[in-house]
């Protein structure tokens, strides 16, 4: 069974080698993680498009899509493990009201900032609630996004290795 609590172990491990090779730690880099978020859900809006409405070109194709997610993901399990998140509280197919998927693009990033602002556990369970619909919207499965998210995992561990 797949559990967003798999993942933020897997997220603890990975920031806990980040900071060790870089020589820092969590609470010098919780700003610039948050910056981090809020610039990895705006290339995940670059490449979904749906807001360009001057451009003819589609929405990136379902990998970069996916990959473009595990980003956001990464940073999102981050800020949570730093709240100490009860990752229990996440169910991977939340329910939502219907709207357009710019609408929840804003709201995502409205919800990033009202987090950022407040750095309460309410706020981050709304914003990641909203994080997984999106997910619906692009018509990933809980299965590749799980499966995204390792793959990228392995890359990021490959790039402190290698001093990315």
């Amino acid at each position: 069974m797949l559990k967003i609590k798999d993942l933020a172990l897997k997220q603890k491990e990975l920031d806990i080698f980040v900071h060790k090779n870089n020589n820092t730690d969590f609470k010098t880099t919780y700003k610039l993680r948050e910056i981090a978020l809020f610039v990895e859900i705006g290339e995940l809006a670059n490449e979904i498009r749906s807001f360009k409405f001057w451009a003819a070109k589609q929405k990136s194709n379902k990998l970069i899509l996916l990959e473009e997610y595990s980003d956001c993901l990464h940073f999102l399990l981050s800020l949570g493990n730093d709240l100490e998140f009860d990752w229990d509280l996440i169910e991977l197919n939340p329910k939502f009201e219907k709207q357009s998927i710019n609408e929840l693009l804003l709201n995502i990033f409205l919800q990033t900032s009202n987090f950022v602002q407040s750095n309460s556990k309410k706020d981050f369970l709304i914003l990641f609630k909203k994080f997984l619909v999106l997910k619906t919207y692009l018509y990933f499965t809980n299965k590749e996004v799980f499966n995204s998210y390792y793959q990228k995992h392995s890359i990021n561990i490959t790039r402190q290795k290698t001093n990315y």
